[in-house]
């Protein structure tokens, strides 16, 4: 249960940066990514939701698989593109 705790109180930026170059190569599904990163679950579900919400990860259906892959726009989060949309 401590190494839970330590992980939930490292800044959430750090995750989604590492959750972002784990995506880089090819879609990812969950099981996966809790692996590669050792969060547990709910934490690795909350950071791709972060990610998804923000518009740099998306969800696909693959062979049946929910996968998460990155955007190719993912360097843009979706308040810039929906700003650059409406001007």
């Amino acid at each position: 249960m401590e190494q839970l705790n330590l992980i939930e109180q490292q800044p959430q930026i750090n995750k989604t940066a590492v959750m972002s170059r784990l995506l880089e190569g090819r879609a990812q599904q969950i099981d996966a990514l809790v692996d590669m990163t050792g969060w547990g679950l709910q934490i690795t579900q909350h950071v791709l939701l972060q990610l998804v919400v923000d518009g740099r990860v998306r969800c696909l259906k693959q062979s049946g698989q929910l996968m998460y892959a990155l955007r190719a726009n993912s360097g843009e989060s979706r308040n810039n593109r929906t700003a650059k949309k409406a001007a």
